[in-house]
């Protein structure tokens, strides 16, 4: 994860122990998030680089990353998961469990869909109803967990702690990807 993402993270959780009342529901935020990818361990990306190639995956935090198979996230609303993402997330999760997560929101308003695939089979799927749930049990929230995404015990929850608010858009993300990637080369 970018160095800067990891310091605005640190000042976050400063501010929370200090008192600044910080909170980490980027939902609540007046700016819009649309990301959209598929969520497994990195060593599984890396196991199926012919169906995850590296200049396309996201490195999150605690082993994770995040697989960007498109430019721009569709809605979750009204657009079906994407066969071709689907497909990808079947296969991958043969040797691991593989999320997809989907974000829309702008100005605090918004949807979050997620789906979960083990073993080859499609075991969940999950979008947010009218009246938010709790963070604790957004569709993403729930899927980080079954894969093993660990929340901390000051309320940062699972899409705080694996990185999920660095970037607000699959091009900001896959932006990221192409400057570490030329820093690294």
């Amino acid at each position: 994860m970018p160095l800067e993402y990891r310091r605005a993270l640190a000042e976050m959780k400063s501010a929370h122990h200090a008192g600044g009342g910080v909170d980490t529901d980027t939902t609540e935020a007046p700016m819009s998030h649309n990301v959209q990818g598929l969520i497994a361990k990195r060593a599984c990306f890396e196991a199926f680089s012919q169906l995850a190639p590296a200049d396309r995956v996201a490195e999150l935090e605690q082993g994770f990353g995040l697989l960007l198979l498109k430019d721009e996230a569709g809605d979750p609303e009204t657009d079906p998961i994407p066969p071709e993402i689907a497909q990808i997330a079947q296969a991958l999760s043969v040797q691991a469990p593989v999320a997809f997560v989907e974000t829309a929101y702008f100005g605090g308003a918004g949807v979050q869909r997620s789906a979960l695939w083990e073993n080859g089979t499609l075991v969940r799927t999950c979008i947010t109803q009218p009246g938010d749930p709790p963070r604790e049990d957004r569709p993403i929230n729930t899927v980080l967990r079954a894969l093993g995404v660990d929340a901390d015990d000051d309320g940062w929850d699972e899409f705080a702690m694996i990185g999920l608010m660095a970037y607000r858009s699959n091009r900001e993300w896959l932006a990221t990807i192409a400057h570490e990637t030329v820093s690294d080369g």
